[in-house]
């Protein structure tokens, strides 16, 4: 198998993970985390449509920060900040990334929501 259809395939099953973390309530989840030693920093690739919604449900449980941000539109990348200035989050913390290799190399972070289209697929 290709590495590009490897890429894919992990990456639908990430997708499909992300689709059924929606189904929870993320409420439960929040009392899990208890110190600052057990923060989650997560990173994300692929933020326009389903990425950025899975990103806005994690961002719901206590002790899920988010880090970086990922998208080859960099317009993407403003429009996003934005809106979490909008939503009174610091983003002077939060990496951007046009390239997902220099995500993938950042030691800082413990978890990566990938949200990319998936074409081709039959």
């Amino acid at each position: 198998m290709s590495s590009r259809r490897k890429f894919l395939t992990n990456s639908s099953m990430l997708a499909l993970g992300g689709f059924a973390l929606q189904s929870f309530n993320t409420q439960n989840f929040s009392s899990i985390i208890t110190s600052a030693a057990d923060q989650i920093n997560i990173g994300v690739i692929g933020i326009k449509g389903m990425g950025w919604s899975n990103t806005m449900s994690i961002m719901k449980i206590a002790g899920v920060n988010l880090v970086a941000l990922c998208d080859v539109d960099q317009s993407v990348l403003d429009d996003r900040l934005k809106e979490l200035k909008g939503k009174n989050i610091d983003t002077g913390k939060i990496k951007t990334y046009k390239d997902y290799r220099g995500l993938l190399d950042n030691k800082d972070i413990d978890a990566v929501i990938i949200g990319t289209p998936i074409t081709g697929m039959h």
